[in-house]
């Protein structure tokens, strides 16, 4: 009895051996397994960050070769913008030239009317309105013929709003010029004549163009001795000659009279003309050296 018991023990014990060792090997292959599986999920994510790396790159490159396309443009467009700054510098310092010579030119016009006109002087008579210029300290006005023509009264204001009687010392229809004398012992600012002409030369008209007051006309003179069908030559300008403007001077930027405005040009614009100052002086000559 005891020895069977004993083989019954044995078999048992061995039985529980061979089922402990199944178990443990069961759990060992178990565990081997989930470490493959881990192993594989290892390279699979190794493979996927290897492609997303290589990916990386690639993009890094891309991204690098457009930083360097855009840095190129700009540095194009930053030469391009520097050529029309530059252009747009020149343009802008090319029109402040030509606003401040416009503005030199406006200034200089200013302060020579302003030098003139103390020696202009307009004229009325019972037939019309008219402008001389004084030429002599003692109230010697030239003017035009027409101005005074069949005028049974006349009277002079000067610039400072004085005015006098004048008499009419002489005439001539052929050249349209008349002589006044302003009747006063006071002496007057006058102004001399030049025959120094240029085609192209700025020049102002002065004047009181339909007897409303003192003005000025700035103009270009186109032709320096056009001679007329009287013979007299004249000097042809782009001021315009109005009613009432006949009579005054034509004058340089210098304060020289050039000649006396005396008619335009129906239908036409911008074509005045004045009797020439060589003209206008023989006239004067002639006349004051019996004086």
């Amino acid at each position: 009895m005891n020895e069977e018991k004993k083989e019954v023990i044995f078999f048992v014990f061995l039985a529980l051996l061979v089922l402990i060792i199944l178990v443990e090997g069961t759990v060992l292959i178990i565990q081997y397994n989930k470490i493959d599986l881990l192993n594989k999920d290892l390279i699979d994510q190794q493979i996927y960050l290897d492609l997303k790396s290589n990916d990386l790159d690639v993009k890094i490159v891309d991204l690098t070769s457009a930083v360097n396309t855009l840095n190129k443009i700009v540095d194009e467009n930053q030469e391009l913008i520097r050529e029309e700054l530059g252009l747009v510098k020149t343009e802008s310092f090319k029109k402040i030239g030509e606003v401040q010579q416009a503005v030199s030119k406006s200034s200089d016009s200013t302060q020579l009317i302003q030098d003139v006109l103390p020696a202009v002087v307009s004229i009325k008579t019972n037939t019309g309105v008219g402008s001389g210029v004084i030429i002599h300290p003692d109230g010697y006005i030239i003017t035009n013929y027409h101005v005074v023509k069949n005028a049974l009264s006349a009277s002079v204001t000067t610039y400072d709003k004085t005015e006098y009687s004048l008499t009419v010392i002489s005439s001539d229809a052929n050249t349209d010029l008349a002589i006044l004398e302003i009747k006063s012992n006071k002496k007057f600012p006058f102004l001399e004549f030049t025959e120094e002409i240029s085609v192209g030369e700025r020049v102002i008209a002065v004047g009181n163009p339909g007897g409303l007051g003192f003005s000025a006309t700035e103009g270009i003179i186109s032709a320096t001795e056009r001679p007329g069908p009287n013979g007299v030559l004249y000097i042809q300008s782009d001021v315009p000659i109005n009613p009432g403007n006949s009579g005054g001077p034509l004058i340089n930027k210098a304060s020289k009279i050039l000649g006396i405005n005396t008619l335009k040009v129906k239908g036409f614009e911008g074509v005045g003309f004045a009797v020439h100052a060589r003209i206008v002086k023989e006239f004067i000559e002639k006349t004051l050296k019996n004086k």
